[in-house]
Order: C-alpha cells, then structure tokens, then sequence
C-alpha cells in the first residue's frame, strides 16, 4: 500500500494500483486540492485502508487480488460507517454478469474497461467534491516518425505535470510511439523540447482523442519551468 501527503476528513481517493499505473500523471485537480491519494493492490488492503482512512471515494478494479471488486464494495455495504461511501468500479464489459454483480453490490458506478479517464475523472472530481478548473490550454506540436515517413500533430494540453501530459488531438496516436514535444508552458520566449511515449490513447464524446504521453527527456531547466507553473496553478483560487 502506499499513499500522498494530505489530509483526510473525508478527502481521501483510495485507488487500485492497476488504474493508478494507468492514469499517468495525476490530474491537476488532484494536484491543486488536498485530497490524499491512498493505493491498494489486493480486495484486503483496499477495506483496511477504507477502514482506518475515513475516504471519500473508492476507486477500484474488478479483477484484484484475493476479493474481486463486487465483494470488497459488498463488505464496503455491510459497515455502517462506510455504507454511503461513493465506489467506482472498473470491470470488464462482457460477460453482463460482471456488471450486474458490481451493480447489485452496492457500486456506484460501474466503468467499462479499459477505463476511458476522458469520462470518468469528472466523475471521480465530482464524488470527491472537488470543482474542475478549466484552465487555459497549451498548444502543443508532436512530431511523430513512423518508420520513414514523419508527421506532425497539432494538438492542446489537457494536463500537465513534471512527469508527461495528456494532449487531446483531432487524430488517434498509437501506443509505444515514440514522439517529440514541443509546447511553451509559461509564454516564455523559448518553447520546451521533450521526447515522450505514448502510453494511452482513448477517444472522447467530442470525436477527438485524449493521449497520455510520458516524459523520457527532459532538462532540468524545463522541469523548474513546469513546477513553477504548476505552483502558480496551485495557488490560484479555485473556480
């Protein structure tokens, strides 16, 4: 198990470590509140946690270890102090069963995988009560090769963090390509240069498609600038 600094009161995500390696960067939400993020790898862990942590949402996969995610949301029921507790459950479409079990456990939510986080973090931001800022969105150019022929694909920050960004882009981006960044984070005269891998591609209601690019390169100069920006996002009152 492992956690973030924070405090609880009713503002703490517990999340299993599947969809918490997924996700990537952790949302500027998640960043600029005070929700503690909790981390579970077995059914177990996930009710000690819920037990002792007084959380304010549970984020879990169907297939862990030990229980699967309609009996840890059924023991979830079965305690009062945890009976009205919002739990999100990602599971496998087919067969329907999975998804009628989670359903008649108690779930609040049942996600079909793979979990398209386009739709489900304004879902988790609005269980946990925290307000989504829109902020102003980075363009950002990915230079793509794919074998000889090389691309460019213009497209806008949707989050970012010292670690990699997710990029919405009117065209899909296959996972495991390689790319080369270049986006201004701060209106600073010179853009950053990164190299990333695409780890997700998942499409939105709008016809777009949000990519999650992880950092392989990037200088230390550019990680400060991001920080700082990060920072000031921090501390600006939220809308």
């Amino acid at each position: 198990m492992a956690e973030s600094e924070g405090p609880a009161n009713g503002r703490t995500l517990i999340i299993t470590e599947g969809i918490l390696s997924s996700l990537g960067p952790a949302p500027t939400f998640l960043r600029r509140t005070s929700i503690r993020l909790l981390s579970a790898r077995t059914g177990s862990e996930v009710l000690t946690l819920a037990g002792t942590s007084d959380p304010g949402l549970l984020l879990l996969e169907y297939s862990m270890p030990v229980m699967k995610g309609d009996q840890v949301c059924r023991r979830l029921r079965a305690d009062k102090r945890l009976v009205k507790v919002p739990v999100i459950i990602v599971g496998p479409p087919e067969p329907p069963r999975i998804e009628v079990s989670c359903r008649k456990s108690g779930c609040s939510l049942f996600s079909p995988a793979p979990v398209d986080f386009s739709r489900l973090l304004p879902r988790v931001a609005e269980y946990l009560g925290v307000a989504q800022r829109q902020e102003e969105r980075l363009s950002v150019v990915l230079s793509i090769s794919y074998g000889t022929v090389k691309s460019e694909v213009l497209g806008r920050s949707m989050d970012l963090s010292s670690g990699g960004m997710l990029v919405r882009t009117p065209t899909p981006l296959r996972v495991g390509f390689f790319v080369n960044l270049r986006f201004n984070p701060d209106k600073g005269r010179r853009s950053i240069m990164a190299q990333g891998r695409i780890r997700r591609t998942s499409p939105t209601e709008e016809g777009e498609y949000d990519v999650g690019i992880q950092f392989l390169t990037l200088p230390v100069e550019s990680v400060d600038r991001i920080e700082k920006v990060l920072q000031i996002q921090r501390s600006s009152p939220r809308s």
